[in-house]
C-alpha cells in the first residue's frame, strides 16, 4: 500500500478559510478531516464528510493561488 502525502494547510489558506467564515468548514474542521481516507464500504458518513472537506479545500487552494498576488 502506498502512503499518501499528508495535506498541511498553509498560513495563507488558514487566513482565507477564517475570512470566508463558513459555519462548518473551519480551519479546525478541515485539518481534522482533510487527511482521512474513509471509504463508503467501511464508513459511508465519514467518506461523505471527507469528500465535502476535500472539495471545499480545493476551492480554497484555487482562491489562495489567485488572490495571493493581489495583496
Amino acid at each position: 500500500m502506498t502512503e499518501r502525502k499528508k495535506t498541511i494547510l498553509t498560513k495563507w489558506e488558514k487566513e482565507l478559510i477564517d475570512e470566508l467564515g463558513h459555519p462548518i468548514y473551519s480551519v479546525k474542521h478541515i485539518e481534522e478531516w482533510i487527511n482521512r481516507h474513509d471509504t463508503v464500504d467501511i464508513n459511508a458518513l465519514a467518506a461523505l464528510m471527507c469528500m465535502g472537506v476535500v472539495g471545499y479545500y480545493e476551492a480554497v487552494k484555487m482562491m489562495a493561488s489567485k488572490t495571493r498576488f493581489l495583496k
